[in-house]
């Protein structure tokens, strides 16, 4: 696709599209820096989505040293369906960067993007790495609030060592954590299943076309992207739980994921789906996964959520869940966006309160 050539006396840099035999490469270069997923995962990722990727490696002398990840990813952005690309997997080997070798593979993405009539994209950076996102020209809606539940006091305190010290008046912490809501509506049944039903269609439709609604950018939330989200994805186990009223309406929907984080075990809400003012649906859907995660021995619950999502933000303080600041968060989240044309994004895109994101929109949990 392109060559840069160099003027050093290193040897030239090739930079093409990522194909499935450069897995075990790619997998090579990602564990240099952090512990990889097995080549499913990756196969999954970039080569199984029904809506396609653009993604690059760069190589020299047939050896990949350079990883730009492009998923593109459905939203309904303002009435209407677009495709935005999600960074990921974004890797220079040390000794060649300073050559320019980053930017240029974001130009090449650029450019692939507008031949096909896409305009944005958008990342999860890390602490480390959001620095760079700015002065790229990423515009950015800042760190995302994310809501915890402590359900094991001790061993947390235990965990985080320099609180080790309060460990004895843990019960006294318990006071923070506890749930004020009912545990659940009479009328609205919640089990897991394992199959993604059709009437998930059927709850989206309604909800985008809500004129509650308050969020403009929200991530397609169909059967078809959440069966290739969760249900193939190779290597995570994810549990569907299901809200329907006595007439078997669905009325929202929970994907759940037991994992550990320094040490303990979570239990993260990765999406949580419903009509925008049901409290029926959003406190049964909460009820039936707290008590899930206590019958299973998990220390913490957590859900990353936007400033968009009415009523949930005042239904999960109820269910005794704290919203963790910038500060006191464990794993700062923090989105950036970025126009694939225009150096400036349009400024009502840079409010949170305008997009719905959860855990299901990264591409990492």
């Amino acid at each position: 696709m392109k060559t840069q050539k160099s003027n050093d006396g290193l040897p030239s840099i090739d930079i093409r599209y990522m194909k499935s035999s450069d897995i075990p490469q790619i997998i090579n270069l990602i564990q240099a820096f952090e512990y990889p997923f097995g080549e499913e995962h990756y196969r999954w990722k970039y080569f199984q989505s029904p809506w396609n990727n653009i993604t690059l490696v760069a190589e020299v002398n047939d050896e990949i040293i350079g990883h730009h990840g492009t998923i593109l990813r459905p939203f309904w952005v303002q009435n209407q369906h677009l495709l935005i690309g999600l960074k990921a997997d974004l890797i220079i080997r040390p000794e060649y960067r300073g050559r320019g070798l980053f930017s240029k593979m974001i130009n090449i993405t650029k450019q692939e993007m507008l031949s096909k009539g896409l305009d944005y994209t958008y990342a999860f950076p890390n602490v480390m790495s959001f620095p760079r996102s700015q002065t790229l020209q990423m515009g950015s809606l800042g760190y995302q609030p994310l809501y915890i539940k402590i359900l094991q006091i001790k061993a947390v305190l235990r965990k985080l060592g320099k609180f080790r010290f309060l460990t004895p008046f843990s019960r006294g912490f318990s006071f923070f954590f506890r749930s004020r809501a009912k545990n659940k509506y009479e009328s609205i049944e919640v089990k897991e299943v394992l199959n993604y039903p059709d009437s998930i269609n059927h709850l989206w439709n309604e909800v985008i076309a809500d004129p509650q609604r308050s969020y403009q950018i929200i991530g397609l939330r169909t059967k078809e992207f959440l069966e290739w989200r969760f249900k193939k994805c190779p290597d995570r186990d994810y549990k569907l739980i299901l809200a329907t009223d006595q007439q078997g309406k669905l009325r929202g929907y929970l994907i759940l994921r037991i994992t550990e984080v320094l040490g303990l075990k979570e239990g993260a809400i990765m999406d949580i789906f419903h009509s925008p003012f049901d409290q029926g649906a959003s406190t049964s859907l909460l009820s039936y996964v707290i008590n899930y995660c206590i019958d299973n021995s998990v220390d913490l619950i957590a859900c990353l959520l936007t400033d968009s999502s009415n009523c949930l933000h005042q239904i999960l303080p109820n269910h005794g869940f704290r919203r963790f600041t910038k500060r006191f968060n464990p794993v700062p989240c923090i989105v950036v966006i970025q126009h694939t044309s225009s150096k400036n994004v349009d400024p009502w895109m840079l409010k949170s309160n305008q997009w719905f994101l959860t855990f299901a929109d990264d591409d990492v949990l």
